[in-house]
């Protein structure tokens, strides 16, 4: 029996910020037309048809843990509504219903292709993150025309340098150096050449198929964005519905100043900046066919790819999240503490001991008449004839060297021992 092929549905988003809510799909089967498809202004009840008709595909998508992100959250909270709503018309509620839309039930398309994993993990794994090339401790008077012959001579891909403020300026610059005191090294200068490389849909278009896009995002984004964060992607981490979806933040006065909306506070403008902006809808159309035209660059990679699939249950299990176990965060608190603590104490025993053993050695003339053999401090003293501060401090050093001894042998176990037992007795 022959395994039945499934089309590729090529799929993008547009959203109102980073971790708010999807307001556009993009999307074509195979080499069929492009669809603009406008979330809010549709019924719930086509959304959800068409998000399990999405996952009836091979969906092929370039950072699917962005976009498979936003198509879960629309799914399991647009599921809670009335099936005849028009979005647009029930933020507020729909807002309410995040929390609750976190629970519900995961959602896999039959097959994934994250085009950006398999560039990244292929024919463009340079574009991943780098670290800078400096040349250290390059004579002052040498050191600008060190980096303008490197300019020259070693030629560099503009993509490698792309999100840079400024892409066309010289490659390799030179820094100032200080020394371990803070204090400027006016003798010597680094040479570096920093890289800050783009890798986004439009860029790797532009490198690959040598097609300058027509828009970039910074051309066609909605002028307004929510304020948000990436570990509560909920408008209710934000703000309520009874501030108006106002966000407040701490000023540099100290004082509480409104910063922002969360997203159900911006969220038509977006709505009607990607309904009615041709040249924005010009943009999402082309995410579509730059999607398509990579995966024939490709050579058309195989679907299913263990990374692929990853991307698609990271962008289910983040929308989920995970439970705070309040009682087991706070033990794992007062454990850290703990263990900080006793390190502090095993870190200053150690300071005094080799402070005192500094002291000793310095004054080596005057431990002459340490017994060979120190027992106790008590036997020690009272073989002279009056108490000898070298002595003293011999005694002392054994019994610090000692308590560091007891406590890096069997840290481990009296913390654990501790934690059994719940229960710690200070001494006085």
């Amino acid at each position: 029996m022959s395994e039945t092929v499934l089309e590729k549905l090529y799929l993008d988003s547009e959203t109102c910020g980073l971790h708010g809510m999807p307001v556009l799909f993009q999307y074509a089967v195979d080499d069929g037309p492009i669809h603009l498809y406008d979330i809010w202004k549709r019924p719930v009840h086509e959304t959800l048809r068409l998000i399990e008709w999405f996952c009836k595909h091979t969906i092929v998508f370039f950072n699917g843990t962005f976009d498979w992100f936003h198509v879960v959250k629309l799914y399991t909270i647009l599921r809670l509504c009335d099936p005849d709503w028009i979005p647009e018309e029930h933020i507020d509620e729909i807002a309410l219903l995040e929390p609750r839309g976190q629970d519900g039930p995961c959602v896999k398309p039959r097959s994934a292709l994250d085009l950006l994993l398999f560039s990244r993990k292929g024919p463009m794994q340079s574009l991943m993150g780098r670290n800078d090339v400096r040349i250290k401790r390059v004579p002052t008077v040498l050191a600008y025309a060190l980096a303008d012959e490197l300019e020259k001579r070693v030629q560099i891909d503009n993509i490698f340098f792309a999100k840079s403020h400024d892409p066309e300026a010289p490659k390799w610059q030179v820094f100032d150096r200080h020394d371990r005191y803070g204090d400027l090294d006016p003798d010597f200068k680094d040479v570096v050449l920093k890289f800050n490389p783009a890798g986004g849909l439009k860029f790797l278009t532009e490198y690959l198929l040598h097609k300058k896009p027509r828009f970039h995002y910074k051309d066609v984004e909605p002028s307004v964005r929510p304020k948000e964060v990436g570990y509560a992607p909920t408008a209710m981490a934000m703000s309520t519905p009874d501030d108006e979806w106002r966000v407040y933040a701490k000023g540099k006065d100290g004082k509480m100043k409104h910063s922002g909306y969360a997203w159900p506070g911006v969220i038509r403008e977006v709505i009607e900046h990607w309904a009615t902006n041709e040249d924005a809808r010009e943009y999402a159309k082309d995410d579509v066919v730059y999607l398509r035209e990579l995966d024939e660059h490709f050579g058309y990679p195989e679907a299913d790819d263990n990374d692929s699939v990853l991307t698609c249950m990271v962008a289910a299990v983040r929308w989920h999240g995970f439970r705070i176990n309040k009682p087991g965060l706070f033990l794992s608190k007062r454990r850290q503490s703990l263990t900080t603590l006793l390190s502090t104490q095993i870190s200053r025993a150690k300071c005094a001991s080799m402070s005192l053993l500094r002291w000793m050695t310095w004054k080596k003339s005057s431990l002459k008449r340490v017994p060979r053999r120190l027992t106790s401090k008590r036997s020690a003293l009272g073989n002279l004839p009056s108490p000898n501060p070298a002595l003293v401090v011999c005694w002392g050093l054994i019994q610090i060297v000692r308590v560091v001894v007891v406590l890096e042998l069997f840290r481990p176990a009296l913390i654990l021992l501790l934690f059994a037992l719940r229960r710690f007795w200070p001494s006085r």
